[in-house]
């Protein structure tokens, strides 16, 4: 079997493996004489080897000005001690170029050095939402298990918080693909004209919730309103249109939500936002009782969460590479949640060391009791309905104008058919 060496790949490869390569001539089993590049020599007949094993040589060919050199596949010489390949004189092929010679054994060297003449690992900066979590696991057990090393990619992991900024991030390029929170995300970028899209959508239910205390006046979404709410600031440009629309709150509902809890523990009339694997834990640990838990999604809230988000010029320029993220992300998330999460916590206590392991533990039960990840078509699936859903509604509440081109906001492309 005989493979194309692809000179210009050779010629990008030499810097990297010039070091750890070399050419060996032997004449008649008398002396070797190492072949350096720029040296003219007979023509030598290269003999591919593979460190790891003699069963997995390839042979090479290069065609250059319609002279062919072949690498044959016979006289197979291990040399993983020296590093070095193994040739031998051959006399019928008459003097040739060593340059010649210099390309073929380069691509010999880079297949035996464990197939490296594949392209080296697309580095691809990942940035998160917020700190290391249970919510991020399946992005760090894909890079734990080696999911992303398998589909060519050197993915770093870039930890989020409350200063970073994951759509200016993007937009400036000082990351590579970013973590979208909600649907408002990718929407708001199509809106400033930023080309990014959402690519696979990990969490089919948004995580929001509203908490209360225990309590008998109130056991659905509907009865809470003309109650007061506590909610953060960008909350009432999020999921609260939705409830305006659905259930009729007004504006003089809100309450100021800080993310300090002491407001919520003491006062068994609060109601407040919350995030599923986050507050209903700490208020149980801290007040020691069990809030009255409703998630948003479902009763209908139809925005998806925690997508990853890829400028327009990778989908243009590198859907290889997008598309191995968006497999390999799908196989770390099932791995993650039905497999063993353990080499994933471990990455993510490294990046977040106020993690702890009943946290995890928790937030991993709760994401698929909930079912967050389920869907019809598997981990990471988007739809255009449920797109136009979302759009549809906070368009009708005015938070975007209906002209928007809002299906610039994502792509199906790297999902799986149905």
């Amino acid at each position: 079997m005989a493979v194309d060496v692809d000179k210009d790949h050779i010629h990008r490869m030499f810097a990297e493996i010039a070091h750890r390569v070399c050419c060996v001539a032997r004449e008649d089993r008398l002396g070797m004489d190492r072949i350096h590049a720029g040296l003219q020599q007979p023509a030598l007949q290269i003999i591919l080897f593979d460190t790891k094993d003699a069963q997995r040589a390839r042979a090479g060919r290069e065609i250059d000005h319609k002279t062919q050199m072949v690498v044959k596949r016979d006289a197979f010489r291990h040399t993983e001690k020296t590093g070095y390949l193994s040739v031998k004189r051959n006399r019928s092929e008459g003097i040739e170029a060593m340059k010649r010679w210099v390309f073929a054994a380069f691509a010999a060297a880079a297949l035996a050095l464990g197939n490296a003449a594949q392209a080296a690992p697309t580095h691809i900066t990942f940035v998160t939402d917020w700190k290391a979590q249970a919510e991020h696991g399946g992005f760090y057990e894909a890079q734990a298990l080696g999911l992303y090393a398998k589909a060519g990619l050197d993915v770093k992991i870039m930890e989020g918080g409350p200063s970073v900024n994951v759509p200016q991030l993007l937009a400036g390029g000082a990351a590579d693909f970013g973590m979208g929170s909600n649907g408002f995300i990718p929407l708001n970028m199509v809106r400033e004209g930023v080309p990014v899209r959402a690519v696979m959508a990990i969490f089919q239910k948004d995580p929001q919730v509203l908490i209360t205390h225990p309590r008998n006046d109130v056991k659905s979404l509907a009865q809470m309103k003309g109650k007061p709410i506590m909610i953060a600031d960008a909350s009432t440009v999020a999921f609260w249109p939705w409830l305006k629309a659905k259930y009729g709150f007004s504006g003089s509902q809100i309450r100021k939500y800080t993310f300090n809890l002491a407001p919520f523990l003491v006062d068994p009339k609060a109601i407040q936002e919350g995030y599923l694997t986050s507050e209903p834990y700490t208020v149980e640990k801290e007040g020691g009782f069990k809030p009255q838990v409703f998630l948003l999604a479902d009763n209908g809230y139809p925005g998806y969460a925690n997508m990853v988000l890829v400028p327009q010029k990778w989908i243009d320029t590198n859907p290889k590479a997008v598309q191995g993220f968006v497999n390999a992300t799908r196989a770390g998330w099932k791995a993650y949640l039905y497999g063993n999460p353990a080499p994933a916590n471990v990455l993510i206590k490294r990046d977040n060391p106020e993690m702890t392991d009943g946290l995890i533990a928790q937030a991993i039960g709760k994401l698929k009791s909930y079912k967050i990840t389920d869907a019809p078509g598997g981990i990471g699936e988007m739809t255009d309905a449920r797109w136009k859903a979302f759009f549809d509604t906070m368009a009708s509440e005015g938070l975007y104008a209906k002209t928007l081109d809002y299906k610039k906001a994502y792509t199906l492309k790297f999902l799986p058919k149905k």
